[in-house]
């Protein structure tokens, strides 16, 4: 995990509560390799210190949707997810289905440059909207202002 300042954490702590969300993510962006790594994250249950299997395969590696909003530097909505792709097989040493929720993905973007993405997984609503996506990108513009704070320090 990349180390991150308090603020940031902050931030995510309070996107999480602006949702009622289940977890929330930022991922940041490797400056010499390009790939995402996770900074940072926060869970409605308080904070853990791994990934559980199914948020890994769904934001992360070379097909996850935190790497697709990276890649094309769009906002994603998934209020349903196909069974197939929340079932991680065995490639993760694991078979069965996990059950799914909707997720959020926001590019943080900083001086025309995608420097991270934020997610937010489950909302108390049960769904997300454009307008969520709206006070999300709102976050995320304070996230890359961290993240340039960050960097620069």
């Amino acid at each position: 995990m990349v180390k991150l300042s308090p603020a940031i954490g902050d931030l995510i702590s309070r996107a999480l509560g602006l949702f009622g969300a289940r977890m929330c993510l930022v991922f940041v962006k490797d400056e010499n390799t390009g790939k995402l790594s996770v900074g940072a994250f926060a869970t409605s249950s308080g904070v853990i210190d791994h990934l559980p299997a199914q948020i890994e395969v769904l934001v992360q590696g070379e097909f996850g949707l935190a790497d697709w909003v990276l890649r094309n530097r769009r906002a994603l909505i998934i209020n349903e997810v196909p069974s197939n792709i929340v079932n991680p097989g065995p490639r993760l040493g694991r078979v069965g289905q996990y059950r799914a929720y909707p997720i959020l993905c926001v590019p943080v973007e900083h001086h025309d440059e995608v420097v991270g993405v934020v997610v937010v997984i489950d909302s108390k609503s049960g769904h997300f909207t454009e307008p969520d996506q709206r006070k999300l990108s709102r976050v995320a513009q304070s996230i890359a202002s961290g993240l340039d704070r960050d960097r620069n320090a």
